[in-house]
């Protein structure tokens, strides 16, 4: 352990170039997380060729509820809506309504209430829970 440094911080070591590296936890998990956005914007770009709002080709998967609103659906590809630029940009710079509109048209109800079900489950942001969103990634790449 690194003077200072608490036996949690200290937890988690990786082995770089040249030496140790120290990484706390939540070092750890912001790289898991990453990783993990990274993987699901890649599952996005296999699944989808146009944005769902206006068909224009896709650029990114948007998070119809955000991130911060539900950790449950940061990672459920029913929470994710391809889009374009435009639109997303539209939905996050203007707040245009008829971007929403037009997810809750073409996606429907039964979607709506099943996420907004999902939205309310709790889980614990823990690294262990990180690993496994990626192992199930994985599945989908």
């Amino acid at each position: 352990m690194v003077w200072g440094q608490t036996q949690r911080q200290a937890a988690s070591v990786l082995v770089g170039v040249g030496g140790l590296i120290y990484m706390t936890s939540q070092q750890k998990k912001q790289r898991l997380k990453k990783k993990a956005d990274k993987m699901l914007q890649e599952i996005g770009r296999n699944l989808y060729d146009e944005c769902l709002v206006c068909g224009r080709p896709y650029t990114c998967l948007h998070h119809y509820f955000p991130k911060s609103v539900s950790y449950a659906l940061r990672y459920n590809m029913k929470n994710c809506i391809p889009k374009c630029n435009g639109c997303h940009m539209s939905h996050h710079q203007k707040s245009d309504p008829r971007i929403h509109n037009i997810v809750n048209e073409v996606r429907g109800k039964v979607w709506l209430n099943r996420l907004e079900k999902a939205k309310q489950v709790t889980v614990k942001d823990t690294i262990g829970y990180i690993e496994g969103i990626i192992e199930s990634l994985k599945l989908g790449l």
